[in-house]
Protein backbone atom coordinates (compact mmCIF):
# COMPACT_ATOMS: atom_id res chain seq x y z
CA UNK A 1 0.00 0.00 0.00
CA UNK A 2 1.47 3.27 -0.70
CA UNK A 3 1.29 6.43 1.49
CA UNK A 4 -1.12 8.02 0.09
CA UNK A 5 -3.72 5.37 -0.08
CA UNK A 6 -2.98 4.92 3.23
CA UNK A 7 -3.53 8.63 3.88
CA UNK A 8 -6.90 8.63 2.14
CA UNK A 9 -7.79 5.07 4.04
CA UNK A 10 -6.68 7.25 7.45
CA UNK A 11 -8.90 10.42 6.57
CA UNK A 12 -11.87 8.06 5.37
CA UNK A 13 -11.61 6.58 8.45
CA UNK A 14 -11.51 9.56 10.26
CA UNK A 15 -14.45 11.31 8.38
CA UNK A 16 -17.13 8.37 9.35
CA UNK A 17 -15.76 8.64 13.09
CA UNK A 18 -16.74 12.00 12.92
CA UNK A 19 -19.92 11.74 11.16
CA UNK A 20 -21.09 8.51 13.71
CA UNK A 21 -19.99 10.84 16.69
CA UNK A 22 -22.02 13.75 15.45
CA UNK A 23 -25.14 11.49 15.02
CA UNK A 24 -24.30 9.87 18.28
CA UNK A 25 -24.60 13.60 20.30
CA UNK A 26 -27.56 14.71 18.31
CA UNK A 27 -29.75 11.58 19.00
CA UNK A 28 -28.46 12.54 22.54
CA UNK A 29 -28.97 16.30 22.70
CA UNK A 30 -32.87 15.22 21.11
CA UNK A 31 -33.74 13.05 23.91
CA UNK A 32 -32.15 14.03 26.88
CA UNK A 33 -35.24 17.05 27.60
CA UNK A 34 -37.83 14.74 25.86
CA UNK A 35 -37.32 11.69 28.36
CA UNK A 36 -38.02 14.17 31.20
CA UNK A 37 -41.18 13.69 33.03
CA UNK A 38 -41.22 10.04 31.84
CA UNK A 39 -40.95 6.58 33.53
CA UNK A 40 -37.67 5.73 33.34
CA UNK A 41 -39.13 2.63 31.88
CA UNK A 42 -40.72 4.36 28.52
CA UNK A 43 -37.18 6.59 28.60
CA UNK A 44 -35.14 3.11 28.67
CA UNK A 45 -37.13 2.12 25.33
CA UNK A 46 -36.96 5.08 23.67
CA UNK A 47 -32.89 5.37 24.21
CA UNK A 48 -32.30 2.03 22.89
CA UNK A 49 -34.04 2.32 19.93
CA UNK A 50 -31.40 5.28 19.23
CA UNK A 51 -28.35 2.67 20.85
CA UNK A 52 -28.22 5.48 24.06
CA UNK A 53 -27.45 4.19 27.67
CA UNK A 54 -29.44 5.70 30.72
CA UNK A 55 -27.86 5.52 33.80
CA UNK A 56 -30.03 6.37 37.09
CA UNK A 57 -27.65 8.79 39.07
CA UNK A 58 -30.05 9.57 42.33
CA UNK A 59 -33.06 8.24 43.34
CA UNK A 60 -35.47 9.93 45.79
CA UNK A 61 -33.43 11.44 47.03
CA UNK A 62 -30.34 9.07 47.34
CA UNK A 63 -27.13 9.46 45.08
CA UNK A 64 -26.39 6.07 43.49
CA UNK A 65 -22.92 4.80 42.67
CA UNK A 66 -21.83 5.43 39.30
CA UNK A 67 -18.31 5.23 37.95
CA UNK A 68 -16.71 8.69 36.74
CA UNK A 69 -16.09 7.99 33.08
CA UNK A 70 -17.46 10.02 30.55
CA UNK A 71 -19.51 8.80 28.04
CA UNK A 72 -21.13 10.81 25.10
CA UNK A 73 -23.78 7.98 24.08
CA UNK A 74 -24.79 7.96 28.03
CA UNK A 75 -27.72 10.24 30.16
CA UNK A 76 -27.37 10.03 34.03
CA UNK A 77 -30.58 10.41 35.17
CA UNK A 78 -32.54 11.86 38.76
CA UNK A 79 -35.44 10.11 39.17
CA UNK A 80 -38.30 10.85 41.82
CA UNK A 81 -41.29 8.22 42.32
CA UNK A 82 -40.25 6.78 39.18
CA UNK A 83 -40.15 9.86 36.83
CA UNK A 84 -37.15 11.31 35.11
CA UNK A 85 -36.91 14.69 37.09
CA UNK A 86 -33.37 15.40 35.77
CA UNK A 87 -30.91 14.66 32.83
CA UNK A 88 -27.63 15.37 32.43
CA UNK A 89 -24.89 14.21 29.53
CA UNK A 90 -21.64 11.96 30.26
Amino acid sequence: MTKENSETKYNDAFKNFIKTKKKIEDNVNSLKDKIIGMTSEDAQNLASEKCIHLRIMKRDGKSLIGTRDLRMDRINLTVENNIIVETKVG
